[in-house]
């Protein structure tokens, strides 16, 4: 969650190289997050916990793999783990997911002393597979941005797929009564332990599985499998809604998300998603564009949630707070306005000098707020987002940028179209599109109502119009559209 600040604005940053490090981190341990997958979870695929070393996990002896499975899928009692988890555990980093039910309690007598949270084999970050899937959809993103086949084959591929067939496979995910796929004992973040169906496991599935069924097709590869990940997703359970809870569903109160479902063991599942991880935003799930109008009247309502009193200059917003990314998602401009500069400010702990913090204690230097606020920002000049995960995805220019504020941009956006634009005075002034692989193009109408013209390496090609402009493109070809002027009918008109 804390790493994702500094990645998630660098692909309309057009700076992928800054995110090789991350990928080959990755890459390298996988072999490791296979083995974890099926030792730990008795599952299949990839395992990738919320905190982990850079050499991946070790394997567990063989003696105690069946127990750790038994405690940690809530089978077997917490109280009657065995004195040979509990001698290998002792030497185990509190602060891995693995090992994170353990409290440190320092030394005494020349021994480290540790006991357990309360909650048995739960932790903060014990039962988090949510990071798994949110990087795996940033390695579909980074194939999205790039239209880089060979990276999709021989990378993002095999992650998705590894993901997916985990929580296909994952133990307590049951097909129930209600003919839905279910998901218990998982946390939602670091606040709830062992819920049902918690909103960022929920989410997860909803946008990986989608995904992974688009770069089958694109790949030509596992076809037998595609009406298997179809169908464990359409029948998918609902993310969690403050209807779930009776004392919330109150006459006239607009539904809202919340963190889980009862039963969880610790925890308050009737809150809001937590607002460092926002997971609906995340996975395509609910933007302007979003073809769940339904999802998206609920991420608005929810969203409204978090500001009782409104959004003004003095809104509070912390340091790993993605409140700002998902109001300009939402084309929320008083976000824009207010929340992104008071993240670079910061309520929550004093600035240094060189920008930076100590949010995490002395010697933790730390830039999380600004890598929030750029991908905020980023969101408010420009978006690419598709109606769902897995679809074309559909240019949008300054789709939460206040009208009083002028503003120019070069970015990057899905289908690798290196995007030029400007606006001032409350209008867009002109889009250049530089088509880096070729392929369709697809561009929210930046001038409602009117046509458009539209020129091809600087020669004149007609008339487009309608609420969304697609067109043909040609690697290395560079497309202006401007507004009004009428010339003949171009062939390329939707």
């Amino acid at each position: 969650a804390n790493q994702s600040c500094l990645y998630n604005g660098l692909f309309p940053a057009n700076r992928m190289e800054l995110m090789d490090p991350m990928f080959n981190l990755y890459n390298e341990i996988k072999p490791s997050l296979e083995l974890a997958a099926q030792e730990q979870w008795s599952s299949r695929g990839i395992y990738i916990p919320e905190v982990v070393g850079i050499g991946g996990l070790p394997k567990l002896p063989s003696n105690l793999i069946n127990e750790i499975q038994d405690l940690y899928l809530n089978k077997k009692p917490w109280s009657t783990r065995s004195d040979s988890f509990y001698r290998y555990a002792s030497t185990k980093m509190s602060y891995l997911s693995r090992w994170n039910w353990k409290k440190d309690e320092g030394w005494k007598d020349g021994v480290w002393n540790f006991t357990d949270k309360g909650a048995g084999p739960f932790g903060h970050v014990t039962h988090i597979f949510s990071r798994g899937a949110k990087i795996a959809y940033q390695y579909w993103q980074r194939y999205e941005y790039t239209r880089d086949t060979a990276w999709l084959r021989n990378y993002a591929y095999p992650m998705l797929k590894g993901v997916a067939e985990f929580y296909r496979n994952f133990p307590n995910v049951k097909k129930e009564s209600d003919g839905k796929y279910h998901i218990y004992y998982v946390n939602d973040n670091e606040s709830v332990w062992g819920g049902h169906n918690t909103v960022e496991e929920i989410s997860s599935m909803m946008g990986i599985f989608p995904a992974v069924i688009r770069a089958s097709e694109i790949l030509k590869v596992d076809k037998e499998m595609r009406p298997v990940w179809k169908e464990f997703v359409d029948h998918l359970s609902s993310l969690p809604l403050s209807t779930d809870y009776p004392a919330l569903a109150k006459p006239g109160a607009p539904v809202t998300f919340v963190r889980a479902l009862p039963p969880v063991i610790q925890g308050e599942g009737f809150r809001p998603p937590d607002s460092n991880t926002m997971p609906v935003w995340f996975f395509d799930l609910c933007n302007l564009g979003s073809g769940n109008k339904e999802l998206l009247k609920i991420a608005n309502a929810t969203y409204d949630n978090y500001f009782p009193e409104g959004i003004n200059k003095n809104t509070p917003v912390y340091v790993l707070s993605k409140l700002p990314v998902a109001g300009a998602i939402l084309g929320r401009k008083d976000a824009t306005r207010y929340l992104i500069p008071n993240q670079i400010r910061t309520a929550e702990i004093a600035v240094m000098a060189n920008r930076m913090t100590l949010r995490e204690g002395y010697q933790t230097t730390g830039v999380q707020r600004l890598g929030r606020m750029t991908d905020a920002l980023h969101n408010a000049l420009c978006q690419s987002a598709p109606s769902a995960p897995g679809e074309d995805p559909v240019i949008r220019l300054f789709p939460a940028w206040p009208d009083d504020w002028d503003a120019e941009f070069k970015l990057l956006c899905r289908g690798d179209f290196l995007v030029t634009s400007s606006f001032k005075d409350g209008k867009v002034g002109f889009v250049e599109i530089l088509s880096q692989s070729g392929g369709y193009c697809q561009v929210y109408n930046p001038w409602p109502g009117e046509k458009t013209e539209i020129l091809r390496n600087g020669r004149k090609d007609g008339i487009l119009n309608g609420a969304v402009l697609k067109f043909k493109t040609r690697k290395g070809e560079n497309i202006r559209i401007s507004p009004g002027k009428k010339y003949k009918k171009s062939n390329l008109t939707d």
